[in-house]
């Protein structure tokens, strides 16, 4: 099976990969076209480092699912931020703004939560 830890693909890489043809670079590519179409800003209120990261949550949030449509809770989905930024720094788990966005989220992001929840 392909595998592409170094880029994030996360909890849903072994169902998608499975699919003959499909690469981590298309996950990125499905998430950037499935943001786009739900008007995502990126990473809201800081600067748009990670930004494929950031997206991802977007979408995780907005739709409160996975891109296989797997449904997704506000703390998986936080946590898939903090990994998947943690898997592209030089840092690692250590990564310094990984987990500040991490608490970013957990402590500010149950409005944007709720609010597409409500419709």
């Amino acid at each position: 099976m392909k595998s592409c830890p170094d880029r994030g693909c996360g909890a849903i890489q072994n169902k998608l990969l499975l699919t003959e043809g499909y690469s981590c670079e298309d996950y990125w590519i499905d998430i950037r076209i499935v943001a786009n179409a739900l008007k995502s800003d990126g990473c809201s209120h800081v600067v748009d480092i990670y930004k494929d990261c950031c997206l991802e949550h977007d979408v995780h949030y907005r739709t409160g699912k996975r891109l296989d449509d797997v449904p997704i809770t506000r703390a998986q989905a936080d946590a898939q931020l903090r990994r998947c930024i943690q898997s592209r720094s030089i840092f690692g788990k250590a990564s310094p703004i990984s987990w500040t966005r991490w608490l970013g989220v957990r402590l500010g992001g149950w409005w944007a939560w709720k609010k597409a929840r409500k419709g």
